[in-house]
Order: C-alpha cells, then sequence, then structure tokens
C-alpha cells in the first residue's frame, strides 16, 4: 500500500474522529476499524494509528447521519482518494419528503462535495452543513406556507355590517300616495 493512500485514509480518520464528536448520532461503519483508529489518534499512538489506517484503506467508509431530528438520513461513502474525490451521497429514511425535495437535498450535499473535491479539502460536514441549510429552509417554506394557509382560511378582516334599504322610484307607479310614500322613505 502506498504511503499516499496511508495519508489520505489518516486525513479521513482526522475527519471521522471529529465528525465523532459532533455528531454523536452519527453510525460509522466499519465501527469497530475506525473507533480503534480515532483512539490511537487520539492517544498519539502513530503505530497503531498507521495500521487502522492501512485497514480502513482496504475496507473504505461509510457514514450515516440523521437529519433534523430524524428527519432524514444520508448515507455517505468515502471513496478511496477521499478527498480529492467527491463523496457518494445517497438519502435514506426521508419522511414526509416528495420525490423532487429528495433529490434537491442530495444535489446540495453532492454540490458541496464536488466543490471541496475540486480544492482538495474535506468535504464530509461541508455535505452534512449543505444538506442541513437546505433541510432547514424547506422547514421555513412549509412553515411560511402554512401559515398562510391558516390565514386564508380566516379569510378576509371582518368588517361591520350595514343593514339598508334600496328603493327604486318607478314611473309605473301611478298612485300619488305611494309616489309620497317612496320619495319619504328614500
Amino acid at each position: 500500500m502506498e504511503s499516499h493512500e496511508v495519508e489520505t485514509v489518516m486525513r479521513q480518520v482526522a475527519e471521522l474522529s471529529f465528525l465523532r464528536s459532533a455528531y454523536p448520532e452519527a453510525v460509522l461503519d466499519p465501527a469497530e476499524v475506525i473507533s480503534k483508529a480515532c483512539g490511537a489518534l487520539e492517544a498519539s499512538d502513530g503505530e497503531q494509528y498507521e495500521e487502522w489506517c492501512r485497514m480502513l484503506a482496504v475496507t473504505g467508509v461509510v457514514c450515516h447521519v440523521p437529519l433534523r431530528e430524524g428527519m432524514a438520513r444520508l448515507t455517505f461513502s468515502l471513496p478511496r482518494q477521499y478527498p480529492e474525490e467527491p463523496l457518494s451521497v445517497t438519502l435514506r429514511d426521508a419522511r414526509g419528503m416528495t420525490r423532487a425535495e429528495h433529490d434537491a437535498l442530495v444535489d446540495a450535499a453532492r454540490r458541496a462535495s464536488q466543490e471541496a473535491a475540486q480544492e482538495q479539502q474535506e468535504a464530509l460536514f461541508a455535505s452534512i452543513q449543505a444538506a442541513e441549510e437546505w433541510l432547514g429552509d424547506l422547514l421555513e417554506q412549509r412553515e411560511a406556507e402554512q401559515r398562510a394557509k391558516q390565514e386564508n382560511l380566516k379569510g378576509p378582516a371582518a368588517e361591520p355590517q350595514v343593514l339598508g334599504r334600496r328603493l327604486v322610484y318607478s314611473h309605473h307607479i301611478k298612485s300619488s300616495a305611494k309616489r309620497r310614500a317612496i320619495r319619504e322613505e328614500a
């Protein structure tokens, strides 16, 4: 295994170590190998760290991150050449989302990953943040639509009703008493 591959995996492990602290609900696979590699990184045990990184270079890394209290769950697969290559992003457990919203969320995470890959920067946090922001915007939009619906159901502001009469004078009324009564009412 080349030293460049090991360096790449070491960068991945450093990012995953930070991810574990920022998103404790995230599920990393293979969990045991990542856990041991992160532990060796934190303990500054260079030999063990490099050994676990070599194992990860062979197995690859998959990360499952729940978003917005479980509204959606993104799955990221880190390619062997990550961060030089963009992440593979899929969406799981998207509750209450249309297909178009599903696709837009995945696209937001992928765009962030591709932009970071162009600069050869770690993309996992950028992708998660882009997805979180997109979901936040979606929730705000839904709340605004809900408020607008409620306001439409209430109808326009109630104006006091004024009851009145309308009388029409007609030249066909022959009785002078009726004509006089109509003029007086008007």
